[in-house]
């Protein structure tokens, strides 16, 4: 099967950009703002392992994986999971970079958590007391976010940026739409987000893979969870 657009043109980025929009839009409009809010109760939290959250999270993972992943990557770009970079020329090889790549993003992680206020021993505390509903809650998100965000920005928009722009530019205007991509817009969520995705993108480009990329992006959301 031929890709629909060639590599690096506009019509391949102008594409990968529209669906970093729905997606954005569906998950943190239409997930976190209109489905949580109509199954939540002002006093239940999103996070809490119930089963109102895990229901949030099928319904989101659901529409990600099918719409976003399966019919506009797949379908309408005319991709297979290899063109994206799910493959490895060995997969032992690919599970360490991944898992070295997870160690650096939770250092970078508690640095930025630090630098916004927070002391470590408080960030331990409150990870160590997540309930395994949470875990299981974190496990579910984390997967979704591993398969989807690295088939988008790490798969689809940043070969094209890459290609255009060169290894550096390319891979740094990924991590920065990726923080942006988050809707958060706190100096703390924008620099954390763009260093994680920094280094999810670098985990990419070194290893012509994607799979290094979605295990320390999944290692993050079942360890940090929603902190």
């Amino acid at each position: 099967m031929t890709p629909h657009w060639p590599e690096g043109s506009i019509a391949r980025m102008s594409h990968a950009l529209i669906l970093i929009v729905l997606q954005a839009i569906l998950t943190f409009v239409i997930g976190f703002r209109i489905i949580a809010t109509w199954i939540f109760s002002p006093q239940e939290v999103v996070w809490d392992g119930s089963g109102s959250s895990f229901l949030v999270a099928v319904i989101l993972g659901t529409l990600s994986l099918a719409g976003i992943l399966w019919f506009g990557l797949l379908q309408v770009g005319r991709l297979r999971c290899q063109d994206l970079g799910w493959k490895a020329a060995s997969l032992w090889p690919a599970v360490v970079q991944g898992l070295l790549g997870f160690l650096v993003a939770l250092i970078v992680v508690f640095g930025i958590a630090v630098l916004g206020g927070a002391s470590i021993p408080d960030l331990v505390q409150a990870i160590a007391h997540y309930t395994w509903k949470q875990r299981g809650l974190f496990f579910l998100i984390g997967i979704q976010a591993a398969l989807v965000e690295e088939s988008l920005f790490r798969g689809y928009l940043q070969p094209v940026l890459v290609k255009r722009l060169g290894a550096v530019a390319g891979i740094l205007l990924t991590a920065v739409v990726f923080a942006v991509y988050h809707l958060n817009f706190t100096s703390v969520s924008l620099i954390g987000k763009s260093l994680l995705g920094l280094i999810y993108g670098l985990l990419r480009e070194r290893t012509n893979s994607l799979i290094p990329a979605g295990i320390a992006h999944f290692g993050v959301w079942l360890v940090i969870g929603s902190l």
